[in-house]
């Protein structure tokens, strides 16, 4: 009898590369995934989780908000910026099957310090069935 190996997990996006000073929109694209139900008529409705960690540490814990953090990308933000529950500050565009981040990084970030970004979304169709999808995109500091 042969033995399965275990399975590979899914690797994350990326990497996105940020330089440190910069605030930059990060998009991710949800239209495989809602075309994959056969054209059902599933759309975005909402981010339900989104996460920035720090994975220079084991076990990974939250990116520390004074070095990079989840921002609205509005003028004047002034929110200190809370790296464990972003999802106020996702903007989905549900026309685009698109989801849209700011990502800002402080002007004295390290070069090459790495995170992880994980975000889940729903999706609902006509009848008001909810769908939830999870990815996640590795997010490194990188000079100009």
């Amino acid at each position: 009898m042969p033995i399965c190996q275990p399975l590979t997990p899914c690797c994350c996006k990326g990497p996105w590369t940020l330089g440190p000073g910069e605030s930059q929109p990060l998009t991710l694209e949800w239209s495989r995934w809602l075309n994959s139900s056969g054209g059902t008529g599933f759309t975005l409705a909402y981010v339900d989780q989104l996460m920035l960690l720090d994975y220079s540490v084991n076990p990974p814990v939250a990116a520390d908000p004074s070095q990079i953090r989840i921002v609205s990308g509005l003028p004047h933000d002034l929110t200190p910026g809370d790296n464990t529950n972003g999802a106020a500050f996702a903007n989905v565009m549900g026309q685009y099957h698109a989801v849209q981040v700011f990502i800002e990084a402080h002007p004295q970030a390290r070069i090459g310090a790495q995170y992880r970004l994980d975000i889940c979304v729903v999706a609902r169709d006509c009848d008001g069935r909810r769908a939830r999808m999870c990815d996640c995109v590795n997010v490194v500091i990188a000079p100009c």
